[in-house]
């Protein structure tokens, strides 16, 4: 990971999970680890059932129920499980 990429983990997260400074760090630590090169990507498990809100983390597998709009439209330009960058991603 750049250090470019770094720091806008960091300032994402200092947004995001501002509340939970314990949260916000390991998020921290596990979006650094992950190589640059594996980019994530939102997954819509159920396609066919609009009521149905549950996304996955191409890269991790870890399931996202939301109550309304994509992971991208609440801006989760980084899986909270892994850390991996969604940013590539359909939007």
């Amino acid at each position: 990971m750049t250090n470019e990429v770094a720091i806008e983990v960091i300032e994402y997260i200092n947004q995001k999970w501002f509340g939970n400074q314990s949260q916000a760090l390991q998020i921290a630590i596990k979006a650094l680890s992950v190589p640059e090169r594996e980019k994530g990507e939102w997954i819509k498990i159920y396609p066919d059932h609009e009521e149905w809100n549950v996304y996955e983390c191409y890269h991790c597998g870890e399931e996202f129920d939301l109550i309304e709009g994509t992971p991208y439209d609440n801006g989760y330009n980084f899986c909270p499980n892994c850390g991996a960058d969604m940013r590539g991603g359909k939007e």
